[in-house]
């Protein structure tokens, strides 16, 4: 579609995301905060999404779970897919908590002028009958062969690399690809930690962008300490944050 939708950006009066609102809540957002240009500057970029999306007379909306910003979807790059996830829902105007990785931006109104806007870069998954105050369905961390998508802060993903990671509870030894050579190692679960250690790697020899990303990924993996799901996401955690993310391929 190339059709866009104007809506102004606000600050939720509470942050919780539902699948339903008062009418004082729906009031509280008719202003945008005055401080909410800088608030956007503070979440611009891409990164990993969790809210609640709206579609009623064609103006498709996004509510984000951890901030409470509002704003509008824009229907360009992998907007289609989000829209077939919540007509396949039947929510029909009700909100539906979606996951996926986009970025805050701003896009022209159609009277004029620009609005904030959402664009989904990637889209992950639809969660039907959850809201933001319900806990994320986790995808399985032992024998799910996860799917690098990003490394925060570190290089791009190139487009049709197969960077992998895949933990064997029976065995409890790692194994994947690193976009161009295959690794393993042993690896430790503990509640919330997750530690990994890379004992074998093979070396062939790897193309620009593919060696950048091997270099990238390995580095994550040594410094991981623990892990989180977000929706069917999983990230890696180091000690300043996530150091990958991962969403799920296939299950064994």
């Amino acid at each position: 579609m190339t059709a866009r939708v104007a809506l102004t950006l606000v600050l939720l009066a509470a942050p919780a995301c539902s699948g339903g609102e008062s009418s004082g809540a729906a009031e509280s957002r008719e202003a945008p905060p005055a401080d909410s240009a800088s608030l956007l500057a503070s979440v611009e970029g891409i990164q990993l999404l969790r809210g609640m999306m709206t579609y009623l007379a064609d103006a498709p909306r996004f509510t984000d779970c951890a901030t409470g910003l509002s704003a509008v979807l824009a229907q360009e790059a992998d907007y289609l897919a989000a829209e077939r996830a919540y007509l396949d829902a039947g929510a029909q105007g009700e909100p539906l908590l979606v996951t996926f990785e986009g970025r805050w931006t701003r896009r022209p109104a159609l009277e004029g002028g620009e609005v904030d806007a959402v664009v989904i870069v990637g889209f992950g998954g639809a969660e039907p009958g959850h809201g933001c105050g319900a806990d994320p369905i986790p995808g399985r961390l032992e024998g799910t062969e996860w799917r690098l998508v990003s490394l925060p802060g570190a290089a791009d993903v190139p487009s049709g690399a197969e960077a992998t990671l895949l933990l064997d509870p029976d065995t409890r030894r790692s194994s994947g690809s690193t976009g161009c050579n295959r690794f393993g190692g042993g690896y430790a679960l503990e509640g919330g930690r997750l530690t990994l250690g890379l004992s074998t790697l093979t070396r062939m020899a790897c193309p620009g962008p593919l060696a950048a990303l091997e270099a990238d990924f390995l580095e994550a993996l040594r410094v991981a300490g623990g892990y989180r799901f977000v929706g069917e996401f999983l990230e890696l955690l180091g000690e300043a944050g996530p150091v990958a993310r991962f969403g799920p391929r296939a299950q064994r």
